[in-house]
């Protein structure tokens, strides 16, 4: 659960930095599947695109993903004064800035990025996961020569990209 306060500070934040307009409503949706024009949708979806339509159509034609993020990350509250739209990249922010788990998440994506070992039962799992895929030899020299000059860096919108290690 998180604190009022909290939600409080991200209400504000959603406001005053990023313009959104926050609808003061006790309607709710709770279906779990909803049809609208083929798509299919959970129910706080279908009330945002009611309340929020021109975000959607602009989304739709400037080719951009919207989200509905539920402002006490509590997915199962879908009360409208619960609900806000933000394109992808405002999404991630909101849940890095104000969300308690998030630390949790960048501590994860930092291991990554710093190369940090799997484990015993991680490789013995990847291993049983490849034992009837049968590679070329060519493959596999690939593989293995891609592994050791490259290596993934995360960046905290969700994105990634590939860097070229340092020659030692």
């Amino acid at each position: 659960m998180v604190s009022e306060e909290i939600i409080q500070a991200e209400k504000k934040h959603l406001i005053n930095v990023l313009g959104k307009k926050l609808i003061d409503s006790e309607e709710r949706d709770d279906r779990k599947l909803v049809i609208i024009n083929g798509k299919h949708l959970r129910g706080y979806n279908a009330l945002a695109r009611k309340y929020w339509p021109e975000e959607f159509e602009r989304a739709d034609k400037e080719h951009y993903r919207i989200e509905v993020h539920h402002i006490d990350f509590d997915r199962s509250n879908n009360r409208l004064n619960n609900l806000v739209v933000l394109t992808t990249k405002e999404h991630v922010n909101i849940h890095l800035l104000f969300d308690p788990k998030s630390e949790e998440k960048r501590k994860k994506i930092s291991e990554v990025n710093t190369g940090s070992k799997r484990t015993e039962e991680q490789r013995k799992n990847i291993s049983e996961s490849h034992k009837n895929i049968k590679f070329s030899e060519e493959h596999k020299k690939n593989i293995s020569i891609a592994k050791k000059n490259v290596h993934r860096v995360y960046h905290l919108d969700g994105t990634y990209h590939y860097e070229r290690n340092e020659e030692q």
